[in-house]
């Protein structure tokens, strides 16, 4: 296992205790996201981050992340992204369950004063994770920096 940054390479059957969704490449059903993977930036709070994901400037919008049964909690930083609009946003988050139906597990309400803060969602060590956003007004966006599945 070779460690480079907040990636974490692996070789043979070992899983990682995290890894970083985004750098792995473990992101589908994505096209209302931008990704940051370390070529630029997004700022939240006057604080620049470049690895993670924001929601563009849409309605709504869903992403689903390959978790192969092998994590039981994902963890992001939130929060409002800059010189952005000020309506209200929702954020869930479901996990597949064993019957192959998805169960909310955690919801979150933003807006333009919500704090940046770090979330840790438990996802039961499911194969798929989804994230919904929805809004009021195509203007505001928000972002998910430093993504992790945590073993």
């Amino acid at each position: 296992q070779i460690t480079n940054n907040n990636n974490i390479v692996q070789y043979g059957k070992d899983v990682p205790e995290k890894v970083n969704v985004v750098s792995a490449g473990l992101i589908y059903d994505d096209s209302q996201f931008d990704f940051y993977n370390g070529d630029s930036h997004f700022t939240m709070s006057l604080q620049n981050y470049n690895s993670g994901i924001v929601t563009r400037n849409r309605w709504g919008a869903t992403l689903s992340i390959a978790c192969e049964g092998k994590y039981s909690e994902l963890s992001f930083v939130l929060g409002h992204i800059d010189n952005t609009g000020s309506s209200t946003k929702k954020l869930t988050v479901y996990y597949l369950d064993s019957d192959g139906i998805y169960k909310e597990e955690r919801t979150v309400t933003m807006d333009k004063d919500f704090p940046v803060q770090l979330i840790t969602v438990p996802i039961h060590n499911t194969k798929t994770v989804k994230i919904t956003t929805n809004t009021n007004d195509s203007d505001t966006q928000y972002g998910l920096a430093d993504v992790y599945l945590i073993k």
